[in-house]
């Protein structure tokens, strides 16, 4: 991988940049959490944590399958086959990315998708429906209601890995440059106060202390 680093930020240097095969162009001063992040997905190496998948489908097998080829590329995947208990799972786990099926016993994606964008909290989290549905239609309104993408099925394996792969990893990115200053790496305060109130709904939920 190549990352180009300049005091210049015109279009002219950027596409230089391009054509001599750059995968990251950082203006100087230079943010170093996100020269961090990105070497970290430029290279596959260094992750301190791995990314965090929920898998919501109501297919046990096929869902301990989808599991099972994203967690060999080192993602944590927490499932659930039951879309009633999708917001405790959102809760408990705080998912970098959402990988739902569009029809399921009882609700579809599009009503699950609405219940949880609801949630100002969870109105950024990225959401991804896995459909066999052709219907525009229904995929404009899928994007109307908040999904970011759509993996059609029957879907590879190696399809399925490279598709949640690159879509968690910018999923992560943005994140660590919309949460964390600059300098100190640290949460800035309207992210602490998410956490704050993300932790204090599930203590009072399960009843348990907080501190």
């Amino acid at each position: 991988p190549i990352v180009y680093t300049s005091a210049r930020d015109d279009f002219e240097n950027r596409m230089a940049a391009v054509k001599a095969g750059a995968n990251a162009y950082f203006t100087r001063p230079i943010d170093i959490s996100l020269l961090v992040e990105r070497i970290h997905i430029l290279t596959n190496a260094g992750i301190v944590e791995p990314y965090r998948v929920l898998l919501v489908e109501d297919d046990e097998a096929l869902a301990s399958h989808y599991a099972l080829v994203m967690e060999k590329g080192g993602m944590e995947v927490f499932i659930e086959t039951k879309p009633e208990y999708t917001l405790n799972k959102i809760l408990q786990f705080n998912p970098e990315l959402v990988v739902m099926d569009l029809y399921m016993p009882n609700y579809n994606g599009i009503d699950l998708i609405k219940l949880i964008r609801q949630h100002q909290s969870f109105f950024t989290i990225p959401i991804v429906l896995l459909t066999a549905e052709q219907d525009i239609d229904l995929q404009f309104l899928a994007r109307e209601v908040g999904v970011d993408d759509f993996l059609m099925k029957p879907i590879t394996e190696s399809h399925l890995y490279d598709s949640v792969l690159s879509r968690v990893q910018r999923s992560r990115y943005t994140n660590v440059s919309m949460t964390k200053d600059s300098l100190t790496w640290l949460f800035v305060l309207k992210k602490i106060n998410e956490y704050i109130e993300v932790h204090l709904n599930i203590s009072k939920r399960y009843k348990h202390s907080l501190s």
